[in-house]
């Protein structure tokens, strides 16, 4: 049974978007080789601290419980070019560009977030939140063989949204929220 044939309960939540939160500027150069990351700009109990290559390939990743101080990154087994250091708590991605060349590492000084979806699926509503911002947001719902059920275009700086699965078939589904360049997924089961 496909969704758009259910009723769906949409609750809208005006709010106001503060960006004061803006994650600061957590990397710096050390010497020609290394990078020094400011774990105190996180105030959650772990962070995932992951290297990128610019095809998104992870070259380096770890887990960081309690984070405080400062860390240092040896970036010498690294190939010339350009690298995104992400760092991840439960609620946002933070991302700094680097470039390794022959004379050194050069850091971008400016920050990328982006802020992670909430998602509930308890009985027959399955909760998605959501900050958005400035971009369009899309929440879509597959059935266990891929097919898509539900999809919405949302043009809001916050999403929160609530459906009603009641008519659903049992069975695994997957929620999808796409937000600018970010995908992220969330496996639910309609019992």
């Amino acid at each position: 049974m496909r969704i758009n044939a259910i009723t769906i309960a949409i609750t809208m939540v005006l709010a106001t978007v503060s960006l004061a939160a803006k994650t600061p500027t957590f990397l710096k150069s050390n010497d020609s080789r290394s990078i020094i990351l400011h774990l105190n700009a996180w105030k959650s109990d772990k962070i995932v601290v992951s290297i990128k290559d610019m095809a998104g390939v992870t070259v380096f990743s770890e887990k960081i419980q309690n984070p405080t101080g400062n860390r240092k990154y040896d970036l010498s087994g690294l190939a010339q070019g350009q690298y995104g250091f992400v760092v991840e708590d439960g609620l946002k991605l933070a991302e700094q560009t680097l470039v390794i060349t022959n004379e050194g590492v050069v850091v971008n000084p400016s920050t990328a977030e982006t802020f992670r979806p909430v998602f509930k699926t308890d009985a027959n509503i399955w909760k998605v939140q959501g900050l958005a911002l400035n971009q369009t947001t899309e929440v879509a719902i597959f059935d266990e063989n891929g097919n898509k059920v539900f999809n919405e275009k949302i043009e809001k700086p916050v999403v929160e949204r609530a459906y009603d699965v009641s008519r659903l078939d049992k069975g695994n589904y997957t929620i999808e929220y796409s937000n600018g360049n970010d995908t992220f997924t969330h496996r639910a089961i309609k019992k």
